[in-house]
């Protein structure tokens, strides 16, 4: 479902974006997620089962923030690995077979890396360690060339 502070989020960080109500989760590459994602511990084993408990009630999870490459290329979950994850562990009649999502509109990888780094803190407060906010300015060095001052 349509969430405002995600919305808000996105549309301050000067980022194109837009909702899909729902994207099959065939489509959703979540080994990718896990490989470009903000925590150096990819899953949260707590929080998975808080989302799966959420499914099992009927509730409705937050939605994705999911980046598609190119028009050709599955999505990559930015945020929602737990999600995910969740939906696997949810009872069968529970599961989703789609998600809805804020699909980030570029093709442009570091601007996704930054979305992903970024993104959780932004909505929930989950703020980066300093282990974790040191491996993303290594990665921008090395996989962007970007000048150590600009980091």
């Amino acid at each position: 479902m349509r969430n405002q502070g995600y919305e808000q989020a996105l549309t301050k960080s000067g980022v194109k974006w837009r909702y899909e109500a729902s994207i099959p989760l065939d489509q959703i590459n979540a080994t990718r997620g896990k490989q470009m994602q903000a925590r150096l511990e990819p899953l949260d084993q707590g929080l998975i089962e808080s989302y799966a408990n959420m499914l099992n009630d009927g509730l409705e999870p937050p939605a994705l923030l999911l980046w598609q490459q190119s028009p050709k290329s599955m999505y990559t979950p930015l945020d929602g690995n737990q999600r995910l994850a969740a939906n696997a562990q949810a009872k069968a009649p529970n599961r989703k077979k789609s998600w809805d999502a804020y699909v980030l509109e570029t093709d442009d990888p570091m601007i996704a890396d930054r979305m992903c780094w970024s993104f959780n803190n932004m909505v929930n407060g989950r703020r980066l360690s300093y282990e974790e906010s040191l491996e993303h300015a290594i990665t921008m060095v090395r996989k962007y060339n970007q000048p150590v001052s600009s980091t």
